[in-house]
């Protein structure tokens, strides 16, 4: 695997990350790529974080010949309750080159030691 990235942290006007990345798959079973980027901001003195992706998947498959392509979004929203107490939700929607739609949410609450 190959991967690399690019943060620009600091986003005029709106005070945000920007991240965009690319990697490079190679196994005996696949080949492809995953390419994609996401906005990321925190607000109320670093207690709240939200953060947008978007990746592409673009698969072939070794034994088969058969490709996949994929459309996966998400988005995050985490708060830290207390010091060392957060909860975070995760929603990440995926559309494949079938054109079948998941859809899956995600909720943490994590204490960090």
């Amino acid at each position: 695997n190959a991967n690399t990235y690019v943060t620009y942290s600091q986003l005029p006007f709106i005070d945000a990350v920007a991240t965009i990345d690319a990697t490079y798959l190679k196994t005996d079973y696949a080949n492809g790529l995953i390419y994609g980027g996401g906005l990321s901001k925190d607000f109320a003195d670093g207690n709240l974080n939200t953060e947008i992706t978007y990746k592409y998947v673009d698969y072939t498959f070794n034994n088969t010949g058969s490709t996949l392509n994929q459309h996966i979004g998400n988005f995050n929203i985490s708060w830290r309750v207390l010091k060392k107490l957060y909860l975070s939700a995760d929603f990440e929607g995926v559309l494949d080159s079938y054109s079948n739609f998941d859809g899956r949410l995600f909720i943490n609450l994590s204490y960090r030691f």
